[in-house]
């Protein structure tokens, strides 16, 4: 049977040939619906012009929103992901056009081919989930870590992988003799940050040996290590860390781009802002803003703003807490605009003032900081930038992330910083915005046991690991 490696990569190939053939079938359709079966020139020379672009934009865009990712996804989420990068694949032509001078090529075209390509481009991720499922190989994985953040991982996978994967092994690598024999016949390893530094090297090298892909969970010093400079001084071999900071260059980007489209985003949601008023004042007593301590950069306490989702004095009882699944302190409306993100435009006031970014790591409560902070030794890293709208952890986790599953993305936003990161991330938040889950409020409902048998899973304990099977 065909390794899952293999597979994967032939796989990726064919998905990137297909996705720009599929694109430009829907141009192509396009005109023919508009023009009645024919191809003139006029209009048709523009496409022409725009095709090298387009052929390029596909496997960027697509990349970017996660259609080329060895990860299986359900059909849910292909959609959703379809939808939103054939809009972008659009607007990015209908952009391309004025640069190229090309105004001939129709809007009516554009509307008809954004239609066709998300039927198109459906019907071809449907039957790659089906042809996934009846022939594709079946990953069998291991987690190494402690049995509480195995289990953890465990849940994870499953969620996100568990229609594909056949078998998972948890095994704690400081008590198991043949790790070798487990990664033997794996085709996917994930340490967990509890594994120690002389397990975890070993570990590597069986996967290296085997030709298993290992994927590492970091802890703070994984992420200050990575990208770090080579220095050789004398015999010695030794890598310089950053200070894990922004550079002066990289700070004045940063700002004078979050004053432009802070202020061109203010003018066209203004609309919005509108809605969310009008909203707010007919179905919750109250005012319509919501003001709040939040902590930013330096440790610096400011005022953020945003509109009220929650009833009034919903803390008045509780004290700080952090939202939940199913809250009833958030008003009927206070949940549509969270879902769709609407609560959080007030704060473009704060990235304009200069108190937040666009992009960077969600600002916290000064009560929860402190918390955080004993708990967490690197917690205050995180405040070596200004506090963002959007940012990794918003965008790759959600509410009910665990604080240390969040610190770890806001660690390698930090460190991985580019002006063309934070532009990929402010595009990626619109995928993030028609996704239900991430705006969802902080879900214990679901444990593992519950998981797995939703998957079908069984879970049987051996002398030395935990073996969870269909």
């Amino acid at each position: 049977m065909m390794r899952e490696k293999e597979y994967r990569n032939i796989k990726t190939v064919l998905m990137v040939v297909a996705d720009i053939a599929i694109i430009h079938l829907g141009y192509l359709l396009a005109f023919l619906f508009r023009y009645q079966f024919t191809f003139p020139e006029y209009n048709f020379s523009a496409y022409k012009a725009m095709i090298p672009f387009i052929t390029i934009f596909v496997p960027v865009i697509f990349g970017m929103y996660g259609l080329l990712d060895d990860i299986r996804k359900t059909m849910e989420e292909h959609i959703r992901s379809i939808v939103v990068s054939v809009l972008m694949v659009n607007v990015m032509t209908m952009a391309g056009t004025f640069f190229m001078r090309t105004f001939s090529f129709p809007r009516t075209v554009f509307a008809i081919a954004v239609i066709l390509q998300a039927v198109l481009m459906s019907a071809l991720y449907s039957l790659l989930v089906h042809i996934d499922l009846k022939q594709g190989p079946r990953q069998k994985g291991i987690v190494f870590g402690s049995e509480t953040q195995a289990f953890s991982v465990a849940k994870k996978l499953i969620l996100k992988n568990g229609t594909w994967m056949s078998e998972l092994f948890l095994a704690d690598p400081e008590y198991l003799d043949k790790k070798e024999d487990l990664i033997q016949h794996a085709d996917l390893a994930v340490i967990c940050s509890s594994t120690s530094s002389e397990a975890r090297e070993g570990i590597i090298k069986a996967c290296h040996e085997q030709g298993v892909r290992c994927l590492l969970m970091p802890n703070a010093s994984d992420i200050l290590q990575s990208n770090s400079e080579t220095v050789i001084m004398d015999d010695l071999t030794l890598f310089g860390l950053s200070d894990f900071k922004m550079s002066l260059d990289q700070r004045v980007m940063k700002r004078l781009s979050d004053i432009v489209l802070s202020m061109l985003l203010l003018i066209v949601f203004s609309p919005f802002f509108l809605v969310a008023y009008i909203g707010i004042k007919l179905t919750s007593p109250g005012p319509a803003l919501f003001i709040q301590k939040r902590v930013t950069q330096g440790g610096r306490v400011f005022n953020i703003y945003k509109f009220r989702s929650m009833v009034v004095n919903a803390e008045k009882k509780s004290g700080p807490v952090l939202a939940k699944m199913h809250d009833d302190r958030i008003t009927p409306f206070g949940k549509f605009i969270r879902h769709v993100r609407i609560d959080e435009l007030p704060q473009l006031y704060n990235v304009l003032k200069g108190d937040m970014s666009l992009v960077g790591p969600r600002p916290e409560r000064p009560e929860f900081v402190d918390q955080f902070e004993k708990q967490i030794p690197e917690y205050s890293l995180r405040h070596n930038v200004k506090a963002g709208i959007t940012g990794y952890a918003q965008v790759h986790g959600k509410y009910s992330t665990n604080v240390v599953d969040k610190l770890r993305l806001d660690l390698m936003y930090i460190h991985s910083y580019t002006f063309w990161s934070d532009l990929i991330l402010v595009f990626q938040t619109i995928l993030t915005v028609v996704t239900k889950v991430k705006a969802s409020g902080v879900d214990d409902s679901h444990g593992f046991d519950e998981v797995a048998k939703v998957f079908g899973y069984s879970v049987g304990r051996e002398d030395e690991y935990i073996k969870i099977s269909k």
